[in-house]
């Protein structure tokens, strides 16, 4: 691999930490009460099907997304630069960009969409996603590298008002409003131009993640989430089996493909098939 010098430290400390992890992982058992405690509360909410399992997994990949690299700084500087986007809005509206704004409503309607199906249904989930999107974007200021900003208010507040408002008797057109709503977002947040040159598109793997590693883990969980939306309303819209599960994951990739081969195309934009 380029750019990578072996190293006998690293070999050492990779070996602890597998070694670490390993111990950590078999302590989530159901044995353990905290676990016990969240397979209960999973059983008790959601249905026990793949497309429910897409959808809780989609929801938790949002929320890391948000708060990657989970490093707090609560210095006055850190809390200024967290609050920086919105106060620039606030100073001048002029700067809120739409497009940003409809690209997070409507990711969080298609979150939203697929919850409500996956859910059981003596369940309501509106106060929990409420108080979960309160909560994200509270941490979000406190956390390094990470922004609170008016578009991902707005877009917030907007998808889990549709989400929630979308009447139940439409419940059939869920999955396939999911399905359209995350691709229009992704074709939204991939295809907007930004300030920069053309480039063409990077064919090595992970290579601009190498020299930042926690920003390399925020820009992969950002890249998976929205198709683990994609993937749970194409679950929910086929049947179960290999053919459908190896369709559905040959068309997320040819739109990932697709997206970023536009890239190049797209002044700012870099594209690369680490996303693919």
């Amino acid at each position: 691999l380029p750019q990578r010098v072996p190293s006998l430290a690293d070999f050492a400390l990779n070996t602890t930490g597998g070694f670490v992890g390993a111990i950590l992982a078999s302590m989530f058992t159901a044995r353990w009460k905290p676990v016990a405690f969240l397979m209960d509360w999973r059983a008790r909410t959601f249905a026990a099907t793949p497309e429910a399992d897409l959808a809780v997994a989609a929801l938790i990949a949002w929320v890391l997304a948000q708060l990657t690299p989970f490093v707090p700084a609560f210095d006055l500087g850190s809390l200024r630069n967290g609050l920086a986007p919105l106060a620039a809005t606030l100073n001048d509206p002029a700067t809120f960009n739409p497009a940003q704004a409809l690209g997070s409503a409507l990711e969080v309607f298609a979150l939203v969409l697929l919850a409500r199906d996956a859910r059981n249904r003596a369940v309501s989930l509106t106060r929990l996603f409420w108080l979960l999107a309160l909560a994200v974007m509270m941490l979000k200021v406190v956390v390094i590298s990470r922004q609170l900003s008016a578009e991902m208010i707005i877009g917030t507040v907007a998808g889990l008002t549709l989400g929630f408002g979308w009447p139940r008797r439409l419940k059939p057109m869920r999955p396939v409003l999911a399905a359209l709503a995350v691709t229009l977002a992704l074709v939204i947040s991939e295809l907007t131009p930004s300030p920069g040159a053309l480039r063409h598109l990077n064919w090595t793997p992970f290579v601009a993640h190498m020299s930042n590693p926690m920003l390399g883990l925020s820009v992969l969980i950002d890249n998976v989430w929205p198709y683990l939306i994609l993937a749970a309303a194409l679950v929910a819209l086929s049947n179960t089996g290999r053919i459908p599960a190896l369709v559905i994951i040959l068309a997320c990739g040819g739109l990932s493909f697709a997206l970023e081969w536009m890239q190049q195309h797209i002044p700012g934009r870099t594209p690369d098939i680490t996303t693919v």
